[in-house]
């Protein structure tokens, strides 16, 4: 573990060592990873993606491993649950990554789609197992600041919508109060898009604020409150708008 939390480091850095390693290493550093991600340990299998995500996003950048994004999209339909778990966190490990990275504009339209609709397929009404579903949600958090193309689609923004509202009643409750968190972010990033489901949110989330459970009502309160706050920022950016073009 302590030879791959040194590589991740190497990549993590600034400077040309990585630009020095032979294709050949990396490819076969590349195999190694790969092979390292069906590790039945989930400590292990979760360094080894880890650490292929934050040395794939170093290799996007130099229009290196693309293909490995749609490889782990389609994993994402696997009969082997194992190999399913590797690929949605690998893909929300890469997420991260462009994130805390802010490279929001790395990708072509393609591996993005790619990479939603691996996310979705996590999310999906047919994937049974919750760990696969928590993934895929944290997944889809981390995406948000790089999907504007994909979330400007009409269909796209709605299908995700379908899957991720209903997980806010989910009877998991981790999974309902994760998903909740997830909608929060979901309204900051796409709150000018989503005026056609206010009125689902208050049928959803409604009986959720008067829950006994605080865990519950606290989400789903805040998922108001930021509904609320979003609306009075977009009426405020609009007024000093017309405000600056008076003057």
């Amino acid at each position: 573990m302590g030879s791959l939390l040194l590589i991740k480091q190497v990549y993590s850095g600034e400077g040309s060592t990585q630009q020095n390693l032979p294709k050949e290493l990396k490819n076969e550093l590349k195999s190694a990873l790969l092979q390292g991600l069906i590790i039945p340990d989930h400590q292990l299998k979760k360094t080894f993606s880890s650490c292929l995500a934050c040395i794939s996003v170093y290799e996007f950048q130099q229009k290196e491993w693309l293909d490995l994004i749609p490889i782990f999209a389609n994993n994402l339909s696997h009969q082997d649950l194992n190999i399913k778990k590797a690929a949605i966190m690998t893909l929300g490990f890469m997420c991260e990554q462009l994130k805390e990275k802010n490279l929001n504009g790395l990708l072509e339209n393609d591996k993005t789609e790619d990479i939603l609709k691996g996310i979705l397929l996590g999310m999906s009404k047919q994937e049974t197992d919750s760990e696969v579903k928590s993934l895929a949600l944290l997944a889809l958090q981390a995406s948000l600041s790089f999907m504007k193309k994909q979330f400007e689609k009409k269909e796209v923004r709605e299908y995700m919508l379908d899957l991720l509202v209903p997980l806010c009643t989910d009877a998991n409750k981790q999974m309902q109060v994760q998903s909740m968190q997830c909608m929060m972010d979901v309204i900051k990033q796409l709150y000018p898009y989503l005026k056609d489901y206010i009125l689902i949110f208050f049928q959803i989330l409604s009986p959720l604020c008067f829950s006994k459970d605080y865990e519950i009502a606290v989400p789903a309160i805040e998922i108001w409150s930021t509904l609320a706050q979003e609306d009075i920022d977009q009426k405020a950016t609009k007024t000093s708008q017309n405000l600056v073009f008076v003057c």
